[in-house]
């Protein structure tokens, strides 16, 4: 049962895409995180600074 959670979890970001590209022309940011490695490896603040530079909005940086 476990791959069946990214099957599902593809399946909505692929609709979502559709739907953003085909109702709007908008653009959608995608977001993959390995929550195996995530929490222990990552300096949070660069990451938050880099998504600002990249020019993330900031109501996307408080979210992720």
């Amino acid at each position: 049962m476990r791959d069946k959670g990214v099957v599902d979890a593809l399946a909505i970001s692929r609709q979502l895409a559709s739907l953003t590209i085909n109702l709007d022309g908008g653009t959608m940011f995608r977001c993959y995180v390995d929550l195996v490695k995530a929490y222990d490896r990552v300096n949070r603040l660069l990451m938050w600074e880099l998504l600002k530079r990249y020019g993330v909005p900031e109501s996307v940086v408080s979210v992720i």
